[in-house]
């Protein structure tokens, strides 16, 4: 399946697939300039000796009259060009208008300013024309407003060195299931370790090397990052969940929260559903009768949470 035929698929209406152009043309950090790295899908700025609070990107976003004429009636051009901005592991999104006006073809410059306390882990910016105004007209352009109808390449910035984790929530261990030290049973594929309450961990089979390898690329813009991303995504919802579970079993046995951990999973990821956030309702959700109710609630919200289609999206756009 080409690109363009995944877009004609996945979209009900004309879109134009990676045809956008996108570079960052100059970066600066607290007002000086630094040297650009080789590869322009990748700024690693953790590399940096000296500490930062601002970074500036200057960038220059392109577009062609075949994309502007596919994706839009004639004579009726109501688009913007913006790049969207979206950290994985904080869940911060951002959008940076670069072009709202009349659109023709070329190529239009903007700055991104991100700020270091605001963010953590990677940030990656994505190109992406949108349709401005709602037209009414049922047929095979794009309707509503804020439509995505083409995008470009991605560039990914690294404020911190790449860590395999959950999305931040649970560091990643990959480990020989058939050692002596053998953190999980042998044949399985991952083993959630809460031996010491305050530090828990999840260890993955290096049995299976083709998914630890893929994993261990998530932070790669490459096929196989995005493989790794997307594997790890959906292993995620039912490693939470899981994990979850064993955080609000802790706490009845415990008669409370005790660690950073269960709070964040119990009453910040999982407020929604744990309301009261008190040993009762902990108690009460474990039941017989409630707790297949408790683990597809779980599920959902970490579906939602995790988001897996963004990066399936970006893999088959490989393909």
């Amino acid at each position: 399946m080409t690109t363009h035929q995944y877009h004609q698929d996945a979209y009900p209406y004309n879109h134009d697939g990676e045809s956008l152009g996108f570079e960052a043309t100059e970066l600066r950090l607290d007002g000086d300039e630094q040297e650009l790295p080789k590869d322009p899908s990748e700024f690693p700025l953790f590399e940096h000796d000296e500490e930062w609070n601002t970074a500036e990107f200057d960038v220059e976003l392109s577009v062609t009259d075949e994309t502007l004429s596919y994706v839009f009636p004639p004579n009726e051009v109501e688009g913007a060009l913006v790049v969207a901005g979206y950290a994985p592991q904080t869940h911060g999104r951002f959008i940076e208008p670069i072009e709202t006006d009349d659109l023709e073809q070329g190529t239009y410059s903007g700055t991104i300013v991100i700020e270091r306390e605001s963010y953590r882990g990677r940030v990656e910016f994505e190109p992406l024309l949108i349709r401005n105004d709602y037209r009414p007209d049922d047929d095979e352009y794009g309707r509503q407003s804020g439509r995505m109808l083409a995008h470009g390449p991605y560039v990914d910035l690294y404020l911190d060195p790449p860590r395999l984790s959950l999305s931040g929530d649970l560091p990643v261990i990959p480990a020989d299931f058939n050692g002596d030290d053998n953190p999980g049973k042998p044949g399985a594929e991952w083993h959630v370790d809460v031996t010491d309450a305050a530090k828990p961990k999840l260890y993955l089979n290096e049995a299976y090397p083709t998914v630890v390898a893929a994993i261990n690329a998530i932070e790669r813009p490459t096929k196989q990052g995005l493989i790794g991303r997307v594997a790890l995504n959906h292993l995620a919802v039912s490693m939470l969940t899981q994990f979850t579970i064993k955080a609000a079993t802790h706490a009845v046995i415990k008669g409370g929260i005790e660690y950073d951990w269960q709070e964040t999973l119990l009453t910040d990821l999982c407020g929604h559903y744990f309301t009261d956030g008190t040993v009762d309702e902990f108690e009460s959700s474990l039941g017989i009768e409630a707790i297949s109710t408790t683990i597809n609630e779980v599920e959902a919200i970490y579906q939602q949470r995790q988001q897996p289609y963004n990066d399936i999206k970006r893999l088959l756009e490989m393909i």
